[in-house]
């Protein structure tokens, strides 16, 4: 027998009540109790009211829910299992207690836990008919103070909590489990079934999460109706958090048996009822979501769980016998992912909205394709195992007050700046979509604020599960056509959030640090504005500097720069030399007075480091059925929005300690790729001092792939190796080196390595061509390939970039003409000119009628100038020039800018954008003017809020461009492109299911 909903077909209701065996009458408005294909435990069965009776049919509504169900006559006929009726006293509980079993209700009537009835009543089975309504004389059991179990002892250095009391002794008396029951249970349903609960709530304390931990999780966020049950069920768990929320004299959360699970529980949601399958239908998934979320909200959580990990198990078991099948037929082969796998995948996440990641997958060669024995190796070598070493003490405290920034409309913040797309943790969470919809209540907002992400942010792991958390959901992935693995982790979706909120609100003081703590040494990593484009101005200007015929230049100690590259430098950095800097506290390594909202600077981030960083994490490796586990014990997490800022923190005393003993050298870096720049002699000895101190955070220099650049050509050849007074040997060059992914050097090397770059680019264009959805062909073409290009245009001059820049558009406007099927040469057909204005308007924003596929070409000047500018300010505020010796001779001559390369780009990108776009230059502005520019004297004096950004400079070439193929149309065009103009109003919502 199977539910049913309301569109079954029945024929027309009988007059007269259907009969089956010994004179049995099924009559409209009857109480009776009916099977159920949910029912928990075989045999049980719950109260029903029969709506309508018909010669095929009986169909019934469950007095605990607004569900139908039918059963067919045939199984009248068969004279078995024939729903008996409820009888007064039992209806008489049922209207208090309608989500209870007839088992259940009869043992509340063995012991008389209902109200007094006449033997005549109890003896007696009578058809009552009518609505079961409720008794308004019956008395709901009050829901008290929650049960947990006692704590452990805490230590001194823990305050003890306050007192909570021990749950009642198991019973097997359902009479006994209702009168003890002490849950609030609210949003949740059948709540009236407290012995049904109490079992529920009896399985979570055995509910052990690891074991879901098989597989990488499939999981997507509702839609439909599904939505608003998702929604529902994050309200009741929460609820049943805040019941059992006991918080420290530092606020951190008390830790407890019921706590921590409901925690782990709450984790453990989008497995249990968001999963779905790979290639089933939306409409099955939405469904199979509404059922799951249902039976959670009636407590069904052991059915739940035990679903999930059959399902887990049986998909582990497919792949794993698919693998096995697949590597005796064909062994692997290190190769890249097929194109048609990549197509699939790359329009799922398209159609998904997450343009980014269906790009990368595109391009990218995907997952390692080796032996799973042979992944699991690589991936273990690149984990080095190690002691995780004690946490310090530390000279400050930290109070709840620091933590409570992390409310409601913070948490909504996060979320909403979050991009689209990012891959979902090992418990199946992702980091925005399946948090929107709570996102309209400001109550559930604040709660979710409070029970889910401020505990991580505070450092709070449940204590059985803390090397989990710690760890993740690890992927290899390929370096084809390279050897090896790349190694990634995705961290829990709460931890991402939790440490990119703690980490807004100290991030200045990193900044400080990182910028201003040394005048010869600099970090550029860590979300310094312009970072990437000002390191690589720095420097190529002082590549370009070298050259420059008043440079004074040495024949023997000539000046030169060293690239550095450090082996594995995020998985192998030192735990112990991490702990050491952050325990020290902010003001140790900073000047505290520096205005901010945080008074104790990235201490408040001391608790997040010390519970994530010191325990072993277990990193979870999933591979075609089968899981590995990889310790994580020495290095920060990639993942870790605070990983790359920890990682650069730990290194910076270093760097600041070479730069302290050769006052000659310049020592910039972003992350773990520095660079040491002065004469030969002196960057020769200060690498072997980084070396020798990088040795002692456990990292190791690659001599190999560092690279020793001479930019001044000397009048004698330079060897091709170099050794250092501490006998590394170091390869030389003097073509060039890159730097951020752009060239620095000779013009040769230049155009030939960026040439290799703009091929990649066209690659991503070629690959496009076989993409099979050509809206989604399009989109990624507009948002994602032709977006690549002006992040060198910020870095190059115009010599390199500008023919690259305009094949770019040439190759952009072929697709398009290809995906809207032009006539093949319909450049010199005779209707040509409407071709070129059909690709004019393409190139528009799209709130002036066009696609928002913009050519890279006109904005050339705009982005150099802009990079120059921003560069040239960074500069003035440093004091790079006068505190290197071989800069001296340009503090004496007292110009704007002191770099002749910098003036350069800054003068003539300024001279083309006067010529070519019209635009004004002054001297001093006193209000904001799109069309004006600072001169070149001005430059640095010029008001920072009235700056004009790239932004600002490329609208501005946008709208010129508009305005003239405006003036070109003719009448009806023009009339035509208003109209487009006025249907874009959808898109220029953020929150618009059209807007991209």
């Amino acid at each position: 027998m199977d539910d049913a909903d309301d569109q079954v077909c029945e024929p027309a209701p009988q007059t007269q009540p259907i009969t089956a065996g010994h004179g049995e009458q099924f009559k409209h408005g009857q109480h009776r109790w009916f099977p159920s294909r949910q029912t928990p435990r075989s045999g049980e069965v719950y109260a029903g009211t029969i709506q309508k009776v018909t010669a095929s049919h009986i169909r019934w509504k469950w007095l605990h829910s607004r569900q139908y169900c039918c059963i067919p006559r045939v199984q009248l006929e068969s004279n078995v299992n024939i729903p008996p009726l409820c009888t007064q006293p039992e209806i008489r509980l049922l209207r208090t207690h309608a989500s209870c079993s007839r088992s259940e209700i009869q043992a509340m009537l063995r012991a008389e836990i209902a109200p007094s009835t006449s033997t005549a009543d109890t003896g007696v089975q009578k058809c009552v008919t009518g609505p079961l309504l409720p008794n308004p004389s019956a008395t709901p059991i009050p829901p008290p103070s929650p049960p947990t179990f006692t704590p452990p002892a805490p230590s001194a250095a823990t305050p003890t909590p306050p007192a909570i009391p021990e749950p009642p002794a198991p019973s097997t008396s359902p009479a006994a489990e209702a009168s003890s029951f002490r849950w609030a249970l609210h949003h949740f349903q059948r709540t009236d079934n407290t012995a049904h609960w109490q079992r529920c709530f009896d399985w979570l304390s055995k509910f052990d999460p690891t074991q879901l931990l098989i597989r990488t999780p499939s999981t997507k966020a509702p839609k439909g109706k599904a939505r608003q049950l998702w929604v529902d069920c994050l309200r009741a768990i929460i609820s049943l958090l805040k019941q059992v929320y006991v918080t420290q004299q530092d606020g951190r959360p008390a830790s407890s048996l019921l706590y921590d699970q409901l925690q782990m529980l709450s984790r453990c949601l989008p497995l249990l009822l968001l999963r779905f399958t790979p290639g089933d239908p939306q409409a099955n998934i939405t469904g199979k979501i509404e059922r799951r979320c249902n039976q959670f909200l009636q407590g069904e959580w052991p059915q739940l769980f035990a679903s999930a990990l059959k399902e887990l198990e049986w998909l582990n078991e497919r792949a794993n016998a698919r693998r096995v099948r697949e590597d005796s037929e064909h062994p692997p082969q290190p190769q890249p992912e097929s194109t048609e796998r990549k197509q699939q995948r790359a329009l799922e996440k398209a159609r998904e909205g997450h343009l980014g990641r269906a790009m990368t997958l595109l391009r990218s060669p995907g997952l390692a394709v080796d032996s799973v024995e042979s992944i699991r190796e690589q991936m273990q070598n690149l984990h080095p195992t190690s002691v995780v070493p004690n946490l310090p003490q530390t000279p400050f405290s930290l109070s709840a007050q620091e933590y409570a920034f992390f409310n409601g409309p913070f948490l909504r913040q996060i979320i909403l700046r979050t991009k689209k797309g990012g891959a979902v943790d090992q418990w199946g969470w992702d980091n925005r979509a399946m948090y929107l919809d709570a996102l309209s209540d400001d109550a559930l907002t604040e709660d979710m604020a409070e029970q889910f992400i401020r505990p991580v942010a505070q450092g709070y792991l449940p204590p059985a599960y803390a090397s989990h958390l710690a760890g993740g959901r690890g992927i290899a992935g390929s370096k084809f056509p390279k050897p090896g693995v790349r190694p990634i982790l995705i961290p829990d979706a709460w931890r991402r959030m939790a440490a990119s909120g703690v980490l807004s609100h100290c991030q200045h003081k990193f900044y400080h640090y990182f910028q201003e703590s040394h005048q010869t040494c600099y970090q550029f990593a860590g979300n310094a504005p312009n970072g990437t484009s000002n390191m690589y101005h720095l420097l190529s200007s002082l590549a370009a500097e070298m050259q420059h015929p008043t440079f004074p230049a040495k024949e023997d100690d000539p000046e030169v720069i060293l690239v550095l590259d450090i082996r594995n430098a995020f998985n192998c950095l030192s735990r112990e030399a991490l702990f050491s800097f952050f325990s020290a506290g902010c003001a140790s390594h900073l000047n505290l007075s520096i205005p901010g909202r945080t008074p104790h600077g990235w201490d408040i981030m001391w608790p997040y480091i010390a519970s994530f960083y010191g325990t072993t994490g277990i990193v979870k490796l999933y591979q075609r059925g089968q899981v590995s586990h990889i310790n994580s014990t020495s290095g920060v997490h990639q993942g870790c929005p605070f990983g790359t800022i920890a990682f650069a923190a730990t290194l910076h005393p270093a760097a600041k300690q070479v730069a302290t003993l050769h006052p000659s050298v310049l020592v910039p870096g972003f992350a773990d790729n520095f660079a040491l720049v002065g004469p030969r002699s002196a960057v020769l000895r200060a690498f072997d001092l980084f070396h020798q101190l990088i040795q002692g955070l456990t990292l190791t220099l690659n001599p190999n792939e560092s690279l020793l650049y001479v930019p001044r050509v000397m009048a004698h050849p330079q060897p091709l190796s170099i050794t250092s007074p501490g006998g590394i040997t170091l390869p030389v060059t003097t073509e060039g080196i890159k730097i951020m992914g752009a060239p620095i050097g000779t013009t040769t090397f230049t155009t030939h390595t960026f040439h290799k770059t703009a091929e990649k680019i066209l690659q991503d264009v070629k690959a496009l061509r076989t993409l099979p959805a050509l809206h989604i062909r399009m989109r990624l073409l507009t948002f994602c390939t032709n977006t690549r290009l002006p992040y060198f245009l910020r870095l190059l001059p115009p010599n390199f970039t500008a023919p690259v820049a305009m094949q770019l558009d040439r190759t952009v406007d072929e697709l398009w003409a290809e995906t809207l099927q032009f006539e093949p040469e319909f450049l010199t057909s005779e209707n040509h000119l409407s071709y070129v204005r059909a690709l004019a308007q393409i190139r528009l924003d799209i709130r002036e009628g066009g696609c928002g596929c913009f050519r890279n070409a006109p904005i050339i000047s705009a982005a150099l100038y802009a990079a120059s500018v921003e560069f040239a300010r960074w500069l003035s505020n440093r004091q790079i020039v006068t505190s290197l010796p071989w800069l001296s001779h340009l503090s004496r001559d007292h110009q704007t800018i002191p770099l002749h390369s910098l003036q350069q780009n800054v003068h003539s990108t300024l001279l083309n954008l006067q010529s070519v776009w019209g635009f004004a230059t002054a001297v001093q502005l006193t209000r904001p003017q799109s069309a004006t520019l600072p001169c070149l004297e001005s430059t640095l004096t010029w008001p920072p809020d009235l700056m004009p950004t790239q932004g600002t400079i490329c609208r501005q070439i946008k709208s010129t461009l508009c305005f003239g193929f405006r003036n070109s149309l003719p009448i009806t065009d023009l009339a035509r492109l208003n109209g487009v103009c006025r249907q874009m109003a959808p898109l220029r919502d953020r929150l618009s299911d059209l807007s991209p």
